[in-house]
């Protein structure tokens, strides 16, 4: 690893379990729902949050998910899926606001032996897909593909494709497209500065889409290629 990331040594995690393999990052933007991601030659799924109410992810072997203060971690459906796919989780402590509750606490005890902490050098409002992408492309991976990581249009709409709303949720603090806009832009060219330093192939599959501000960067620095467009098309 390097100066990006920083875990904890007690992570169920496997040395070398990664290395020369293909991660698909799962995020919850609409171009999860709106490319055929799924077509794609991938060894591992990485997702996050409420992942297992997408249709199509929870009929999938998930093998590692970052879990956020958002989700219920009570929720039957949620608890089922880690059992029957004994999926490595990840909290991010610095990130996390429900560390004191016994949902946290309970949680914890019930899937110790598959739960570590995250810690990724980077914070920025649009989310964990950007830190759970870093994380993919210091793990030793060949090849890292990263769909619904995608942001808004300009006014301000985008379905989310794990809890099915449109544009922010309620009690959303940054509301402005531009601020928007450049965080994405931000950490997009943040991934681009990782992937040179680990030579990993890094794409971004929601390129070309409306909501998916990061195509500014990827189309210039890490194109898809004609194969990959042909492959994931458009659902």
């Amino acid at each position: 690893m390097n100066k990006y990331l920083q875990f904890t040594p007690t992570l169920p995690f496997e040395e070398n379990r990664y290395v020369g393999k293909k991660i698909m990052v799962v995020a919850g933007g609409p171009t999860t729902d709106k490319v055929d991601w799924e077509k794609l030659d991938y060894d591992y799924i990485w997702s996050c949050n409420n992942f297992y109410k997408n249709k199509n992810l929870k009929n999938k072997e998930i093998d590692l998910v970052v879990l956020g203060h958002t989700v219920n971690l009570n929720d039957y459906d949620l608890r089922k899926y880690l059992v029957d796919n004994e999926t490595i989780i990840y909290f991010e402590q610095q990130h996390l606001r429900k560390q004191n509750t016994d949902e946290y606490i309970n949680f914890r005890k019930d899937f110790e032996r598959n739960i570590g902490d995250l810690h990724v050098e980077y914070r920025e409002k649009d989310g964990v897909g950007i830190r759970l992408t870093a994380f993919a492309l210091c793990s030793g991976a060949d090849t890292v593909y990263l769909v619904g990581h995608d942001g808004y249009t300009r006014e301000m709409k985008a379905t989310h494709s794990f809890d099915g709303h449109d544009g922010l949720q309620k009690g959303a603090t940054y509301t402005d497209y531009g601020v928007w806009y450049n965080a994405v832009i931000k950490s997009f060219n943040y991934l681009n500065e990782i992937r040179i330093e680990n030579d990993v192939n890094l794409y971004n599959l929601g390129e070309g889409h409306e909501e998916n501000i990061g195509t500014e960067i990827s189309e210039i620095n890490f194109p898809l290629t004609d194969d990959i467009k042909k492959i994931i098309g458009e659902q």
